[in-house]
């Protein structure tokens, strides 16, 4: 998080579905970057539920590896996809 060049614009850093989706809710992001894969849960649920709670939320995707589902993070409609 210290590589950021304004990091008090980042609110949260988290690795399970269940922590960035309280992160999510806290603050009423504005932005969700995430990975398909996390520790616990993962990326695809995680954009689905968040954006349940959070309607405006943007939101950006990495797909961490080439067996990667991207057909599933394309129905997401994420504004990007890695």
């Amino acid at each position: 998080m210290g590589q950021f060049k304004r990091p008090k614009l980042l609110v949260s850093a988290s690795t399970t579905e269940a922590e960035a989706l309280e992160a999510v809710v806290q603050h009423q992001a504005g932005v969700l970057v995430c990975s398909d894969q996390l520790e616990s849960g993962d990326g695809f649920s995680l954009i689905k539920r968040s954006r349940e709670l959070v309607p405006d939320l943007r939101t950006f995707i990495f797909l961490a590896s080439p067996d990667s589902d991207l057909q599933r993070a394309l129905s997401l409609n994420p504004g990007g996809i890695c």
